[in-house]
């Protein structure tokens, strides 16, 4: 009996853990939405080179996919849906990220392109 609540005890303390919940919020909601803010920057840019915001926004995607890592695998991360992710879900978290990132931002960089 006293190992079921130990290991009860260990799944709660590491769901629980601030750094978890900030890690959760940051790929959920704060690291999505910084990209998308600097989505908007790269679409209103007026220069047709690479810039530093392209160099943020790539930067805030591997972020995202880094955390999303360590959520899963340090601190129990959890689905959108609440259930327990696992590294599968990561690969597809990261492979559907890229492919929605690289074709957000072709867009953005290149609709001059295509609206000219």
């Amino acid at each position: 009996m006293s190992e079921v609540k130990k290991v009860v005890n260990q799944t709660n303390s590491k769901q629980e853990s601030g750094l978890g919940i900030l890690l959760r919020l940051f790929w959920m909601m704060a690291g999505n939405l910084l990209a998308f803010i600097t989505l908007i920057g790269i679409f209103q840019s007026e220069s047709s080179t690479l810039d530093a915001k392209d160099l943020i926004y790539w930067a805030l995607i591997i972020l995202l996919v880094i955390t999303r890592y360590i959520d899963i695998k340090y601190f129990g991360g959890l689905t959108a849906s609440g259930y327990p992710a696992s590294i599968s879900a990561w690969y597809r978290y990261a492979s559907v990220l890229f492919i929605v990132a690289g074709l957000l931002w072709g867009l953005a960089r290149f609709s001059k392109l295509l609206l000219f």
